[in-house]
């Protein structure tokens, strides 16, 4: 269903549809659909919107009005990611009032039946999208048998949630008399802080919901309902600031905090200076005016609660910023800092300014010690990135690399997730834009001068990416990683660049002694390494599809006959001559780097091997060494990391897991998909681009005179080539050249 290609992800839709007709009683083809035809739904392509619509409808919606579809409504209560997408489903499509009102009878006579308040949540969840549609589904004697048994759902939040939101959604059709008492129970539930934190927000909106629906009638007895709650919050404050007992008053007290929050964030309503001055009283470690300690959970809700009185008072915002900052470095709780860096995550949307000069120290926040605060930052920052409120820079894209060799593998899979997919989409070329400044930057050196790292410095607090830099096995293995994870993200024609860059910024300054061999001898282990490796060699391989895609895949097949030419040519006129260069170098310090620069010419020139000696004319002798290499084993290209030898103990980033690694479509005529889903793009529907031309020609026009001067003085001292090797070389030469241009003319023609 993540596949690029529009007839895959067809045929996935109707192999989900396949498999849950054959098994209708079982969870796992249930589950299958859900997984397949809810994303699909939302799908760009038109013809896949609606075979996965009419999937729907016929297969989920009449399940449900048939009383067959339990399996569907407990895997919606159980997972909130399945309830997310059908809710975007059911937002984008469009229903007559016939289709839903048998569902909405069987879903109203089975929670009627139901005892147990646990089990509704699901039919709950399907209720209110489809109130939503149409509220004169909703039957009186239903909604009224709803409010009696509201004191069994105060102990089940996430059916409180929906059977609220079920009645916000109907709220202008209820009978009035039924939506004042409605307002009076809510109230006073919510004035003694019974109602469960994670059902407090729905219930407010039900409250705000039907008094603005009663009061538009021109009844004035429920304008003051939302204020009744507020005073009560804020009386509850001052008596447990009295009473100094805030340990035994705990759970009320955090129920009071995060219900002025959210009142906070109601149009309509205003925080009061009292009521801020109470709740900054309870953001210390200890009570003022007294020695009593405020216990870590009513710390952690009293500064989320600040962040929502700021989020609708700018004045209030540009006071507490500072504050903000100051304690998130400060405190050593994680419930805190967790908090306070959604907060300031979260003002970055509505004061870009006053937040977006400090973004580096939210981004600290990469390297908490609590895994829970980790995961956030990497939500939330990606969250900012995805709408534009902050740029892609150098230290930010280190810190979401650093996510890759977490210690923790939930952060790892999150961080692989979110550079795949949604941050794919908003910067499909990430890893080529960064892979050089990203090798030295690894190595401790980001203030390399071809690296333009000074300006993102002193706007961005220095990462932590400094950590990985060091001989140990350990940190080389952490930079594999996370070298392997870029490469396996690039096109053939940007892997191509890449090699490029790396011999000419690299290879090419310690040639020329530009770069010191003692303090960037692990820049140059890492770029040998890579160049050598098998992630970083162009797959041009094109294996027919379709008909429908033979177009395509001709002109990609034209494309990549091209880029193998360039490489034959950028080989012989850059990369050899530096090789040779760098052994003479290498020789005469007598460096350990010389088996990974054997290593790194047998992989490049393995795939010609009969002209090795031709290749090599300047070291014979270097042309024997690569020769006998190439006999032995496991001389052929080898990945960056290599797979665990325990099955039990593999990496779910670097072994098949959940969250593929698609490379960033091709175009930008799909929109994001949601979230939890993907999108590849083959790397053959690429489009070439000038500036790898323009690199492979600045390269092989910096090294053609070094490689002539070589092979001049190996000629010069005796070490002439017979004539007859000497015109074989020429032929083969000038047919490189001109199947270059001929290749070339017809690259050319298939673009125009």
């Amino acid at each position: 269903s993540h596949d690029a290609y529009v007839s895959v992800r067809k045929q996935a839709a109707v192999a989900a549809s396949s498999l849950y007709n054959s098994f209708r009683d079982k969870e796992f083809s249930c589950r299958m659909w859900l997984q397949v035809v809810l994303p699909l739904s939302l799908d760009a392509e038109p013809t896949i919107q609606n075979k996965c619509k009419e999937s729907f409808q016929k297969e989920f919606l009449n399940s449900i009005s048939c009383g067959s579809g339990g399996i569907f409504l407990r895997l919606l209560e159980l997972e909130n990611n399945f309830a997310l997408l059908f809710r975007k489903v059911m937002n984008e499509t469009k229903f007559t009032h016939s289709q839903l009102s048998k569902v909405a009878r069987v879903l109203q006579e089975s929670i009627q039946k139901m005892d147990d308040a646990s089990t509704e949540a699901g039919h709950w969840i399907v209720l209110s999208e489809v109130v939503a549609k149409y509220p004169s589904l909703l039957k009186g004697d239903f909604i009224q048998g709803t409010l009696k048994k509201l004191d069994a759902y105060i102990g089940e939040p996430k059916t409180l949630a929906r059977v609220m939101q079920t009645t916000a959604n109907c709220a202008k059709s209820l009978d009035r008399d039924f939506s004042l008492e409605m307002c009076k129970v809510v109230t006073q539930r919510l004035r003694t802080f019974s109602v469960p934190i994670d059902a407090i927000s729905y219930c407010l909106a039900t409250l705000h919901q039907l008094s603005q629906t009663l009061s538009s009638s021109g009844d004035g007895t429920c304008a003051n309902f939302v204020s009744s709650v507020a005073q009560g919050a804020e009386q509850f404050f001052k008596e447990s600031m009295e009473e100094k007992n805030l340990v035994a008053l705990q759970k009320e007290l955090a129920s009071a905090i995060y219900t002025m929050g959210e009142l906070s964030l109601l149009k309509s309503f205003h925080v009061s200076a009292g009521v801020v001055t109470l709740v900054q009283g309870m953001t210390s470690d200890r009570l003022l005016g007294s020695g009593v300690c405020i216990p870590h959970a009513i710390l952690a809700h009293s500064w989320a609660c600040l962040g929502k009185f700021c989020h609708g008072d700018e004045e209030l915002a540009k006071r507490f910023i500072p504050l903000f900052f100051h304690e998130i470095k400060n405190t050593n709780i994680s419930a805190v800092r967790n908090n306070i860096m959604l907060i300031l995550a979260d003002l970055c949307t509505k004061y870009t300014s006053l937040v977006d000069v400090h973004i580096g120290e939210i981004a600290q926040c990469f390297h908490d010690p609590s895994e829970m605060v980790r995961r956030q930052t990497l939500i939330a920052l990606a969250s900012l990135l995805q709408q534009d409120f902050l740029k892609w820079r150098g230290p930010i894209f280190h810190c979401f690399l650093l996510s890759l060799v977490d210690d923790s593998k939930a952060v790892q899979s999150l961080g692989n997730f979110l550079l795949s997919t949604s941050l794919s989409h908003k910067a499909s070329l990430l890893a080529y834009n960064f892979f050089v400044q990203t090798l030295f930057a690894l190595n401790g050196h980001s203030s390399h001068t071809n690296l333009a790292m000074g300006v993102e410095s002193q706007t961005l607090v220095t990462t932590n990416i400094r950590d990985l830099a060091g001989s140990d096995e350990a940190s080389r293995q952490k930079r594999c990683v996370i070298y392997h994870h870029l490469l396996k993200r690039m096109a053939p024609e940007h892997k191509f660049q890449i090699a490029a860059k790396l011999c000419e910024d690299c290879i090419g300054h310690f040639v020329e002694n530009t770069l010191d061999f003692d303090t960037h001898s692990e820049v140059l282990r890492d770029t040998l390494v890579v160049l050598s490796s098998k992630e970083i060699k162009a797959d041009i391989a094109v294996q027919s599809f379709e008909a429908e895609e033979d177009r395509k895949l001709a002109f990609a097949a034209v494309k990549g006959k091209l880029i193998s030419a360039m490489m034959k040519k950028h080989l012989i006129g850059a990369i050899v001559p530096l090789i040779i260069e760098l052994k003479g170098i290498l020789e005469a310090r007598k460096s350990p780097l010389l088996g990974i620069l054997l290593n790194f010419a047998c992989a490049v020139l393995k795939e010609h091997k009969e002209e090795v000696e031709e290749i090599l004319v300047a070291d014979n002798t270097f042309a024997k060494e690569v020769l006998y290499e190439m006999q032995q084993e496991n001389k052929s290209r080898q990945p960056l990391i290599r797979p665990p030898e325990t099955p039990g103990l593999e990496s779910p980033i670097l072994k098949g897991n959940t969250f593929s690694t698609p490379v960033a479509p091709a175009t930008a005529s799909r929109s994001p998909l949601p979230v939890g889903t993907s999108s590849k793009t083959p790397l053959a529907a690429e489009v070439l681009q000038e500036e790898g031309m323009v690199t492979a020609r600045s390269v092989q026009i910096n090294s053609e005179k070094k490689y002539l001067g070589s092979t001049k003085t190996s000629m010069e001292n005796g070490e002439n080539l017979p004539r007859e090797n000497s015109a074989k070389g020429g032929q083969e030469e000038g047919k490189s050249n001109n199947e270059v241009r001929r290749l070339s003319s017809l690259f050319n023609a298939a673009a125009d």
